[in-house]
């Protein structure tokens, strides 16, 4: 274990109260073979600055390897996270939020499970701070997982939460299988999970907690706007739908209720409008994107009378598909 080299990679953005906290965490790392990437993605703060600062005052970064990087102009988390995957030189990538925060035995713990076998993502338990509201939590009992099927299935039912964070990525599985994150859209962590548990042949669930995840009032998660939701769900909807075509895998049962499972979101975003002219539209979108016929989910969907009851609207010209979802989703959410 003591030859393994984690890359931390931590997106930087106007987070100068939590900045030097989040550097602290893993300056106190138990595990010392560390390459720390930090992406100032053109931050109008001094975030970045600060983070250099404390680097440079502290003992602690004695022995670590530090890469600073800068974009041009602001892109957003999705490539600020991609910009360190194409620097990282480590065997495995950990994502580290630049307001959140870890334990100082979190590397640790995650590479434990590595003396066992290899496995393309260890994953474990988090800690909120901030909140206390309802966020996916980690239900998976602790062990090995070795079937993709299950993998996915824990995905599509959420037994693992979606985040990209706090969890240890064989720099090579992500590599080999070209998982990047979509750029210019929010909620891509949901995209990237379900992208990464398609093609995921192992993991590993600890159930010990080592990152504190920090909810911000001003934060993304909480004042989102409804047309940028829309347009998002709609670019990942169409991305997984490429994805899975091109790796041969759109005929699984588990990938194909992923996607309803973005396509449903998409439409649920819409449907908050209150517009039903915006709702068909992004309707008409999803169903142009998805060019599939109710004949091929009913076989993937195994005779499973409520899914068929849910992807029956493929049956329909899109017109018609539109006024059954509207329907239908107004009768399940009220």
């Amino acid at each position: 274990m003591q030859n393994i080299l984690v890359s931390i990679i931590i997106p930087i953005y106007k987070v100068e109260p939590y900045i030097v906290r989040c550097i602290d965490s893993v300056l106190q790392q138990t595990y010392r073979e560390l390459e720390v990437i930090l992406v100032d993605d053109c931050s109008p703060d001094h975030s970045m600055q600060m983070a250099r600062n404390h680097i440079k005052q502290s003992h602690l970064s004695k022995n670590l390897r530090f890469v600073y990087l800068k974009h041009n102009h602001n892109r957003g988390l999705s490539a600020a996270r991609n910009t360190g995957m194409d620097a990282a030189t480590g065997d495995y990538i950990y994502f580290l939020d630049s307001d959140d925060s870890i334990t100082t035995d979190c590397i640790e713990q995650l590479l434990k499970p590595l003396s066992i076998d290899t496995f393309d993502m260890v994953v474990a338990d988090y800690d909120l701070c901030g909140s206390t509201g309802n966020y996916p939590k980690l239900i998976l009992t602790q062990g090995a997982y070795y079937d993709r099927n299950d993998i996915c299935l824990g995905r599509l039912k959420c037994t693992w939460y979606p985040m990209a964070w706090n969890k240890l990525y064989r720099t090579a599985f992500l590599k080999d299988n070209k998982l990047k994150f979509l750029e210019g859209v929010i909620h891509e962590d949901e995209l990237w999970s379900s992208c990464v548990a398609c093609v995921l042949h192992s993991m590993y669930v600890i159930q010990e907690k080592t990152y504190i995840y920090t909810i911000r009032g001003s934060s993304i998660m909480t004042d989102l706007k409804r047309e940028e939701r829309i347009t998002s769900y709609v670019k990942m909807v169409a991305f997984f739908e490429h994805f899975i075509q091109q790796r041969g895998i759109y005929k699984m049962y588990e990938t194909n209720n992923l996607l309803q499972q973005l396509f449903t979101q998409a439409v649920m975003a819409s449907l908050k409008s209150g517009d039903y002219f915006k709702y068909a539209t992004t309707y008409s979108q999803l169903r142009r994107t998805i060019k599939r016929h109710f004949l091929f989910f009913l076989f993937v969907n195994r005779f499973n009378v409520k899914r068929q009851i849910r992807d029956i609207h493929y049956l329909f010209p899109i017109c018609l598909g539109a006024r059954y979802v509207y329907r239908m989703m107004n009768i399940i959410h009220g």
